[in-house]
């Protein structure tokens, strides 16, 4: 059966974007099979041990072995597997601003790399000023969208800058992490590191990727190159 292109924009200025949070979507579904494949592999691994040993829980073996698994499924899973996608699901939302509002800006208009930073502020906190002031956007409407997108970018600076580890980090960089990890359900502290759970990560995913097909949406006519007339 033949494809039907007839609809499809070869010009939009945003398609490559468009196509990265489409795959950045398969992407996620693709961890989360992996991590439960893993947590399969782990768990009849461990159940093959106990029964070829005939340990059980009169057994210090038997405890020692599911503390291991234990450590293993709480820990170092969702700390290694989802760990660096939180780190990349920043850098695509970091990545498309930048990329949207160099496709905005015209020759009259300040760069966004030439931007004056203000002190103690975020990449995205630059972005949502530079949008404001010079571009005249504002580039996170939704209050709550945003607030969830500052924690997004507290918590990829941990990953990024202490491997996760709470103690690595600043003073004041760490009594924020330790506030998210004490208020998010599903965001934990195991043996002084973060990790993530399958519905933080899930949410927060979707949270992304919906307010980036917003943003694309709603300026991809602004991006397109402007004729000279």
């Amino acid at each position: 059966m033949q494809s039907d292109y007839s609809s499809l924009d070869l010009d939009d200025p945003l398609m490559e974007a468009s196509c990265e949070i489409y795959a950045f979507d398969d992407y996620y579904k693709a961890l989360e099979d992996q991590i439960e494949n893993t947590l399969q592999i782990q768990k009849a691994q461990l159940k093959d041990y106990l029964t070829q040993h005939n340990l059980n829980p009169d057994d210090i073996e038997w405890h020692v072995a599911s503390s291991n698994f234990d450590q293993l499924i709480d820990h170092l899973i969702p700390r290694f597997f989802r760990g660096p996608f939180i780190m990349s699901l920043y850098a695509l939302y970091e990545s498309i601003v930048s990329e949207i509002a160099t496709a905005i800006r015209n020759p009259q208009l300040k760069s966004f790399s030439s931007f004056k930073k203000k002190k103690r502020q975020s990449h995205i906190e630059i972005a949502r000023d530079y949008y404001t002031e010079v571009l005249g956007i504002e580039l996170c409407p939704d209050a709550s969208v945003w607030e969830q997108l500052i924690i997004l970018s507290k918590l990829r600076n941990a990953m990024a800058h202490a491997n996760g580890r709470i103690e690595a980090l600043s003073p004041d960089s760490k009594d924020k992490i330790i506030k998210i990890v004490h208020d998010l359900p599903d965001v934990d502290a195991y043996a002084g590191y973060i990790a993530f759970g399958k519905n933080f990560v899930g949410q927060i995913t979707d949270l992304v990727l919906n307010e980036l097909h917003r943003l694309i949406k709603e300026h991809r006519e602004l991006c397109r190159p402007r004729k000279n007339v």
